[in-house]
């Protein structure tokens, strides 16, 4: 069956709510025993000032709801996420103690800050040295590194090395 309003055309799912967020009244449903049964007479009757208010509460509701279920989706991939992220970095931290020197970019650098300084290299290249603030580089470098050796602009380095000395 399929409920049809003014000039024979199908009533769509949204027909009532329309029709009551533009302060209207039930319009081709006015006479359905369900739309003007007791509980549901009151919202009917409401300004058109406190239907707004009222569809603003409810989508603010609404939205607090679905921030809820994004942020539980979120923490449940972090739980999973975590076992395995520890086994890619126990196998970095594998490959990185048998090794002198360590070189990459300062994008490497951030990515794997933790291994590195669990690691604690000697030596430390650092790429595009050029390229970045000296705060980057800093939050690469551990207390086990005695030569820190950037690639990139020689004037940079020359300020990086005074920085260090000071």
């Amino acid at each position: 069956m399929i409920l049809v309003g003014e000039f024979g055309r199908a009533i769509e799912h949204t027909y009532l709510i329309s029709r009551w967020l533009s302060g209207r009244d039930a319009g081709v449903l006015r006479d359905h025993p369900d739309i003007l049964a007791p509980p549901a007479r009151d919202v009917w009757d409401l300004s058109p000032e406190e239907r707004k208010t009222l569809e603003a509460r409810w989508g603010d509701q609404i939205l607090e709801a679905q921030i809820e279920v994004v942020l539980e989706a979120g923490n449940e991939y972090n739980d999973w996420q975590a076992p395995l992220a520890r086994k890619f970095q126990e196998r970095a931290r594998r490959v990185l103690l048998s090794k002198r020197i360590i070189a990459c970019t300062t994008t490497g650098a951030a990515n794997f800050r933790d291994t590195i300084h669990y690691v604690r290299p000697e030596i430390f290249v650092v790429e595009e040295a050029g390229e970045v603030l000296e705060s980057h580089v800093f939050t690469a470098l551990s207390y086990g590194t005695k030569q820190l050796i950037l690639i990139g602009d020689h004037k940079y380095v020359t300020i990086l090395l005074a920085l260090c000395e000071a």
